[in-house]
């Protein structure tokens, strides 16, 4: 070794104590330098990453509807379309990770690696995501349907007991939005005069990009303007339903004149609610039906924040779904009307919902001497004091824990207005609970076996 290396100067020794010698060496960023990057999209995300989940998920899913609805095919005009199955695998997705704006998705496909390996390489924007969630609603409905007909066919799922409750949230509405007849009349004077006054700029605009810039200033007027004609249509439906209430629930205690009726212009369908620690906020009221035993969800509908008078439509939904009824029917006392249990009986039904002065009386509130009129409330009378009923109403609790992880996802204030937009959002939340469910179910019956 010593003759290979024969003849070399010696090196100096450099002490790393006192003055360094020459200048220090560092690897700079040279962020001008072009160069080749070798990207596989596939090894940036985990073989367990939930984006796989999804993908998974919607790949097993019927979306030939939404395929026959595009307009630009093979061999004709126009730009490729953005695959359908892909905006869907995007917002369940963003569900799943708690993100409910279009253009927070939109942002996330651009440095996010899963949403990067979901999108493939296809450039997405808010605009389309926001169009799905908002005009889908009802197609995302029927995979809530397969779905869950998927699972009992499998005999994951079973709909013979069933739990119905409902959860509220917040409205993309403000409380000063909410205005009377007059301000309505106004506002909407105004704002019909801002529309014409920027028509009138465009026609004498000769700049095309001034014009451009109007024509966005006069659509947006136009939608502010609708929603103000929304408002009152939907005022004048507020005061023929005031007119038809009670005098004690119409007149104000305080002033001894009806109470004042006023809309939102900015979601005109919102109502003002109830909700925790007595606060009264714009919102809207998601009544959900699902089976206690899986946590799957089986069906929805949105209100405006009452439960009572509930109960019939949710079994007329569940029998229009699934071509069939369950064997018991969970629900808490809010939704407790004669009425309600009577149709539930007529339809081979057992209602399980407790009295209003249960808490108070116990027992003794289904103790009546009063002559029963409608049929099955005298079956419900025998039905609610057997411990067997009580133990099988102690599942009704167990739809919080849906309520609880649709919260933890996001669900506390929605991203759009009006109730059929409403719906599609929570139809997405439902459908990603459903997707976690029935891995989960899934991957329990392959261990068990």
């Amino acid at each position: 070794m010593g003759e290979l290396f024969f003849g070399l100067p010696q090196a100096d020794e450099v002490s790393l104590e006192g003055e360094r010698v020459g200048s220090a060496r560092v690897m700079r960023p040279e962020r001008a330098q072009l160069s080749w990057d070798m990207v596989d999209l596939d090894q940036l995300v985990a073989a367990d990453h939930p984006a796989r989940m999804v993908a998974a998920f919607v790949e097993g899913l019927d979306l030939t509807p939404l395929y026959e609805e595009i307009r630009a095919r093979a061999d004709g005009p126009g730009r490729d379309a953005i695959d359908p199955a892909l905006l869907l695998m995007l917002w369940l997705f963003a569900t799943v990770e708690g993100v409910g704006s279009a253009r927070e998705v939109a942002r996330l496909c651009t440095r996010d690696q899963a949403y990067r390996w979901l999108c493939g390489g296809v450039g997405v924007n808010h605009h389309a995501l926001s169009d799905f969630r908002a005009h889908k609603a009802d197609f995302i409905d029927k995979l809530l349907t397969d779905s869950v007909t998927a699972l009992v066919a499998e005999g994951l799922v079973s709909l013979e007991t069933l739990a119905h409750d409902s959860v509220k949230v917040r409205a993309c509405a403000g409380s000063s939005s909410y205005r009377g007849g007059e301000r309505l009349l106004k506002l909407r004077g105004k704002m019909e005069a801002r529309v014409a006054a920027l028509k009138e700029e465009i026609e004498a605009d000769p700049q095309a990009g001034g014009r451009r810039k109007q024509a966005a200033q006069v659509r947006a007027a136009r939608e502010r303007l609708e929603r103000c004609r929304r408002a009152q249509e939907r005022l004048a439906e507020l005061e023929d339903a005031q007119k038809k209430r009670r005098k004690k629930d119409r007149i104000d205690r305080k002033t001894g004149k009806d109470k004042p009726v006023r809309a939102s212009t900015t979601d005109p369908e919102a109502r003002v609610i109830a909700f925790a620690a007595g606060e009264w906020r714009p919102g809207y009221s998601l009544q959900v039906t699902s089976d206690p035993h899986t946590l799957v969800a089986v069906g929805l509908s949105v209100h405006d924040g009452v439960d009572a008078g509930q109960v019939r439509p949710a079994l007329e939904q569940i029998e229009a779904r699934y071509q069939g009824l369950p064997q018991s029917f969970l629900a808490d006392c809010g939704f407790f009307a004669k009425e309600e249990i009577a149709f539930a009986h007529q339809n081979g039904v057992e209602a399980v919902i407790p009295h209003n002065n249960e808490a108070r009386l116990g027992d003794g509130a289904y103790a009546s001497t009063y002559r029963n009129t409608l049929p099955g409330i005298a079956d419900w009378r025998e039905r609610m004091v057997r411990p067997e009923t009580r133990e099988l109403y102690k599942l009704r609790c167990r739809i919080e824990c849906v309520f609880a992880q649709m919260r933890n996802r996001g669900l506390r204030l929605l991203h759009v207005r009006g109730k059929q937009k409403v719906r599609g959002e929570a139809l997405i939340h439902l459908l990603a609970h459903n997707m976690i469910c029935s891995a989960r179910l899934r991957l329990a019956a392959q261990l068990a076996t």
